[in-house]
């Protein structure tokens, strides 16, 4: 079976959220929720630098769903809500969710 997966060119990310806004926008994600994230590390030092800049280095992370293929947070919802599709992709039924968040606390 084909798994899927989400692929993001961290060397071209400047961190702008475009990504995040649109998962909340089309998957109706309350304020102050989020099913991805970007995460800034640094500013930190070169390897060779100071320090201060300029001699420091910045980059983004996204961080979101991996669709594993025993994902831990279709084990522990208790609705059933969060569900292997049958294209592989880890999916969540918003009609069966309770939002008790068991799905992302048992995300690795």
């Amino acid at each position: 079976m084909t798994h899927y997966a989400i692929a993001t060119d961290l060397n071209r990310c400047v961190g702008c959220l475009a990504c995040s806004v649109a998962c909340k926008a089309m998957n109706n994600v309350p304020v102050g929720d989020y099913w991805n994230k970007t995460l800034r590390i640094g500013p930190n030092p070169k390897k060779d630098g100071c320090g201060t800049w300029p001699d420091i280095e910045m980059y983004f992370m996204t961080v979101q769903c991996q669709h594993c293929k025993d994902p831990e947070c279709v084990k522990v919802c208790p609705t059933e809500a969060s569900h292997i599709a049958e294209d592989g992709t880890v999916q969540i039924d918003k009609s069966k969710c309770i939002g008790c968040q068991f799905c992302a606390m048992s995300c690795p």
